[in-house]
């Protein structure tokens, strides 16, 4: 890193809602075609998505052998570092205006506040795709009371690792909700998204790669109410140690492989 390019605080979020001249249309559309986020930040993949916006950008189309050579060596970068649930075509090659506008019409049919949801729509680590991600999570939780709780925590993310952590937790809450175990109230537990489900039983889900036992864990698992039902879904493993913590603690564990 050249010292002028290393400064003190926080890092910005990169641009993603600026539309010059059509030519990031084309670009997303070939994020669509490929089946990755037009957004991403991998500067691989991003690479290789403006090549092909480049070359396609006024002609509307690429040869063969020209999309043959742009996306050489695209498959692993595009599988694992750009991963995208279902999304709406749509979303993935509409202006990130019309975006925010579905989005935005999304949460106020949850009852969101007007603060809540600009806090949302207007946080620049969430990309128009996460920030689509994330409501079609919330829309996913239907009969769920008390979406604004979970609006208003991704609404202050700082970086694109926690916004894609609580989107895949709370996609997490939406399988759980969707088995049959109904959620009534969402709520935020030690800032990750939770909820209480109709008999009572606090859920929470968080989406580790690896979850041990640490004292920030340790409080976690105490930080229930006494004698409360308490399921965890984690998307990684726990360590034994945090097995026999959680348990001892009266919580059920549910362990779960990534996108699962």
């Amino acid at each position: 890193m050249k010292p002028d390019e290393s400064k003190a605080g926080k890092p910005k979020p990169p641009p993603s809602r600026e539309d010059p001249i059509g030519y990031n249309k084309a670009r997303s559309e070939w994020a669509r075609k490929l089946g990755v986020d037009p957004y991403t930040t991998n500067r691989v993949l991003a690479v290789k998505l403006n090549h092909l916006g480049m070359i396609s950008f006024g002609t509307d189309k690429v040869t063969g052998a020209g999309l043959g050579f742009a996306t050489g060596g695209l498959g692993p970068v595009a599988e694992y570092a750009s991963y995208l649930p279902d999304l709406d075509e749509h979303i993935l090659t509409a202006p990130p205006a019309d975006v925010e506008k579905i989005n935005a019409g999304k949460l106020a049919a949850l009852g969101v506040p007007k603060p809540a949801t600009k806090a949302l729509l207007e946080n620049g680590w969430m990309s128009p795709t996460l920030q689509s991600r994330y409501v079609n999570g919330l829309v996913r939780l239907k009969g769920a009371s008390n979406a604004a709780a979970l609006v208003e925590l991704a609404g202050a993310v700082e970086s694109e690792e926690q916004a894609r952590f609580l989107c895949h937790s709370l996609e997490m809450l939406g399988k759980y909700h969707e088995k049959g175990a109904r959620l009534r109230e969402l709520r935020v537990y030690f800032g990750v998204p939770a909820a209480v489900a109709a008999d009572g039983t606090l859920v929470v889900a968080t989406a580790v790669d690896l979850l041990a036992w640490t004292k920030l864990s340790a409080d976690f698992a105490a930080g229930r109410a006494a004698g409360e039902r308490s399921v965890l879904l984690a998307a990684g493993p726990l360590t034994p140690r945090a097995r026999e913590g959680f348990a001892a603690r009266g919580w059920q564990v549910t362990e779960s492989p990534a996108h699962s």
